[in-house]
């Protein structure tokens, strides 16, 4: 499942999330757009398997990075959340 920057926006808004970056105060975010098989970058789209390795245990978090655009700050939400709230939005729209 892909997911749109205004579903993205839509899922941060039910959930109370704040815009404003933890360091520098500013709301201007950034996010991995989704590259598709051609490699072709689809627009109003976000990454949605970037994923962080973890040596130990070999398994991974599917994650989606947001970057501050002022400071850099790296934010991360774990895109099964997102994922599972769009879903239970969608079935009760019908």
């Amino acid at each position: 499942m892909k997911i749109s920057a205004e579903d993205l926006s839509a899922y941060f808004d039910a959930k109370g999330v704040k815009d404003g970056c933890p360091l520098c105060g500013t709301d201007s975010w950034s996010v991995t757009p989704a590259a598709g098989p051609d490699g072709a970058i689809e627009a109003g789209e976000v990454a949605l398997e970037v994923t962080l390795q973890l040596v130990k245990t070999n398994s991974w978090v599917p994650m989606l990075p947001l970057v501050c655009q002022n400071c850099g700050f790296l934010r991360m939400h774990h895109t099964h959340w997102i994922q599972k709230w769009l879903e239970e939005r969608d079935n009760a729209a019908g």
